[in-house]
């Protein structure tokens, strides 16, 4: 089980840290105001975000906003484990990586939010 965010600083709210430009230090963040900058890069400075879990959906869109002259009818996702593989985790551990990834699951929302 995970201890602490400040053990898995690697991961913890990885996207975010990323996308808002935040360097790394090896420290854990939860600060709020990453996950308005990260929001904030996305919105002025990324061309196109898409999500794996809508792949498809995530393609039409660059195609719209590349105005494509013709859409795939199908995204066809190779390497994609059935859900009969899936992982089982325990309610504390997935807690545990939640709370690791809160600004992560944030911007998760947002950006499908905008997607839809």
């Amino acid at each position: 089980m995970l201890q602490s965010s400040a053990e898995y600083f690697e991961v913890n709210n990885l996207m975010v840290r990323m996308i808002s430009g935040y360097p790394p230090d090896g420290k854990a963040v939860n600060d709020e105001a990453l996950l308005e900058q990260a929001i904030s890069h996305i919105e002025q400075d990324f061309a196109f975000v898409g999500v794996v879990e809508h792949m498809t959906r995530s393609v039409h869109e660059l195609g719209r906003k590349l105005n494509w002259k013709s859409q795939p009818t199908e995204v066809l996702l190779k390497n994609v484990a059935s859900n009969s593989s899936a992982i089982e985790i325990n309610a504390d551990t997935r807690e545990a990586i939640e709370a690791c990834n809160k600004l992560d699951l944030m911007l998760y929302d947002y950006v499908t939010s905008e997607l839809v």
